[in-house]
């Protein structure tokens, strides 16, 4: 747990920093975004059942290939998701090392690095956008790894939402979608990035999608690109973080009260428009899926956007300093709610630098499929 705790005050000092001085500490941004890195790509099998599943299907793929088994026919390709993108991804890696764990080491520092790119692209503020970011997110990029690729393509679309080029974003998508179905949720963006919403629509858009949410349309929709990488085991392994309903309509009351408090004074150009636009449609999808278990997984296109706006309301709000404390202790609280929700499969932190396995960790005991990891970490590359 201290290893969290120390986390999350580190980010809070970088918060700390003078909103005009933000962008100008560009060193001390990529030095975090690098900690926050190095701490999740060093972690053993840690966050539940899908590590293990990611890892047994490239530990698969490099068998296969150093076997001399075609591309086309390793495990990753004959898979039975569709999500080709990561199936071809899963490949080039297994070129590169055999291991499990230097796998997920360095689709960590890929997602990062790109991260901050993003950070320092769509925000005046990185360091609220990335504390926002981590509250929201951090816990999930250490398992979801096919959606935070998913993610990761997506966001780089905005810049063609906002110039209205249908070919390269509606292509950006398309690449999403080849990782994790639930990319194809950021196209509504493309229809909504320049349109300036009356204050006085919003509050309908927003029941109607609630409302929207308890019809047979929502179910179709998370049944189809919002289900996890495997049912079964979603099932046994899930429950302890509980039912998310009531979670997720507080969350979405958030954003909403927020902005809504604020909209009318925000100054937006194009750009910051679009992101307050993905705003609201990660409100909006977070209450129409709000009775599913699984129905987060369809905002979390817009959770790198959603992150890098908010600062600009928080900044903006000026003297309205209740609006900034109420936004920092929410998050805290998402945050340390996920950690405390997820028990045992964050805590104790391991890293896969030294040997052996945790104390209790009934994950491991389940779904472990190769026992030399336990007993030596690197034992191939």
């Amino acid at each position: 747990m201290i290893y969290y705790l120390i986390l999350a005050v580190v980010l809070g000092c970088a918060v700390g920093i003078k909103p005009k001085e933000q962008s100008e500490r560009k060193g001390l941004l990529a030095l975090v975004v690098a900690f926050i890195a190095i701490v999740c790509g060093l972690r053993d099998m840690l966050g539940g059942y899908d590590n293990y599943i990611y890892g047994e299907i490239f530990d698969a793929t490099a068998r296969d290939l150093r076997n001399g088994v075609d591309f086309y026919a390793t495990a990753a390709m004959t898979w039975e998701h569709s999500e080709r993108g990561y199936s071809v991804y899963t490949v080039l890696m297994a070129y590169i090392t055999s291991n499990r764990y230097i796998y997920f080491l360095i689709t960590a520092l890929l997602f990062y690095s790109v991260l901050y790119v993003y950070l320092r692209k769509f925000s005046r503020y990185p360091f609220i956008a990335l504390f926002f970011f981590l509250c929201l997110y951090y816990f999930f990029t250490w398992v979801y790894v096919r959606q935070i690729l998913a993610v990761l393509i997506v966001t780089a679309a905005i810049p063609y939402a906002v110039k209205r080029k249908p070919i390269p974003f509606f292509a950006i998508v398309a690449g999403g979608v080849l990782f994790h179905s639930s990319a194809i949720m950021f196209a509504p963006v493309y229809f909504v990035a320049n349109i300036k919403f009356r204050k006085d629509q919003l509050i309908p858009i927003f029941l109607f999608a609630f409302v929207l949410g308890l019809t047979p349309i929502a179910s179709w929709l998370v049944g189809t690109f919002g289900t996890p990488i495997n049912e079964g085991k979603a099932e046994d392994t899930m429950t302890a973080v509980g039912t998310a309903r009531l979670d997720y309509i507080m969350e979405a009351l958030f954003f909403i009260v927020i902005i809504y408090s604020r909209y009318t004074k925000l100054q937006l150009n194009k750009t910051t428009l679009c992101l307050m636009n993905i705003v609201f449609l990660f409100a909006l999808t977070l209450l129409m899926f709000s009775r599913f278990e699984n129905g987060g997984r369809l905002t979390w296109c817009y959770i790198i956007a959603a992150s890098c706006m908010m600062p600009e309301v928080l900044i903006q709000a000026g003297k309205d300093v209740w609006i900034k404390w109420v936004s920092y202790v929410i998050m805290i609280f998402l945050y340390l709610r996920i950690l405390s929700a997820w028990g045992y499969q964050l805590s104790p932190y391991k890293t896969f630098l030294t040997d052996g396995v945790r104390a209790y960790d009934p994950i491991w005991e389940r779904y472990e499929y190769d026992f030399r990891y336990a007993e030596d970490k690197l034992y191939k590359w």
